[in-house]
């Protein structure tokens, strides 16, 4: 695949963000623009919107499936899970701050997540998944912070904590 083609793939999978004023202002240039790929409008204070073709949204339960019992079946196979690791940490660079066990861990537990979230069509636990292993990655990159972290910690309480009432 040549480096251009490669680029276009790329550009056509990453959403063109403006604010929901632009939409009011200029909504041929928003229009426009939701016709080559997705457009993510930004909110204040409010949860952003996604604008899309009807076209691109028809298949996607469809191929949410598709994709999800292949990386599946990927994952059941030496050379198919070392395939979806790499891609993953092509996808998420800081991968590479985890240790490996977590590594590995961590792409287990997203593909897991995704198949799951792909059979309900919402991904918003996958993005809360993504998040907290970037998290984890964050402080790994960090060695002062992962020191001290990983050390003892110095916490007053005042003595036992009392179990809490299951009634």
């Amino acid at each position: 695949m040549t480096s251009e083609l490669s680029s276009d793939i790329m550009a056509s999978m990453v959403a063109t963000e403006f604010n929901i004023s632009d939409l009011v202002r200029n909504p041929t240039e928003v229009v426009d623009q939701a016709e080559r790929g997705e457009v993510i409008l930004h909110r204040r204070g409010r949860e952003d919107l996604r604008l899309t073709l009807a076209s691109r949204e028809t298949y996607s339960p469809v191929l949410n499936e598709v994709l999800a019992r292949l990386v599946t079946w990927m994952m059941e196979r030496d050379s198919g899970r070392q395939a979806v690791y790499e891609t993953m940490v092509s996808v998420f660079p800081w991968l590479r701050f985890l240790p490996d066990d977590a590594r590995q861990d961590c792409v287990r537990d997203l593909v897991d997540v995704a198949v799951a979230c792909a059979s309900v069509h919402n991904f918003a636990a996958f993005q809360g998944k993504v998040a907290s292993w970037q998290s984890t990655a964050e402080i790994y990159s960090d060695p002062a912070l992962l020191a001290k972290l990983a050390g003892p910690t110095e916490i007053e309480h005042g003595g036992r904590v009392p179990v809490p009432d299951a009634s």
